[in-house]
């Protein structure tokens, strides 16, 4: 079911530690039990959301994949 959430200017981003310094970068918010993802460079009311076990997921797959590097 659909969930309203709060406009993006009332959401506490938190950028990526891997941003460049043009500010491209990649930003996540907690709210409530979803993950909202979205481009800092983009639309600022333009959000990826996922669930919190989608979002691990997603982060463990990731550093599966770079973890021989």
């Amino acid at each position: 079911m659909p969930r309203l959430r709060p406009p993006a200017a009332q959401i506490s981003w938190r950028k990526s530690s891997y941003s460049l310094a043009g500010g491209e970068c990649v930003e996540i918010a907690s709210i409530g039990g979803d993950i909202s993802i979205r481009d800092s460079t983009g639309q600022p009311d333009v959000q990826l959301c996922c669930d919190v076990g989608h979002w691990q997921a997603f982060i463990a797959a990731i550093k599966g994949a770079f973890a021989d590097d």
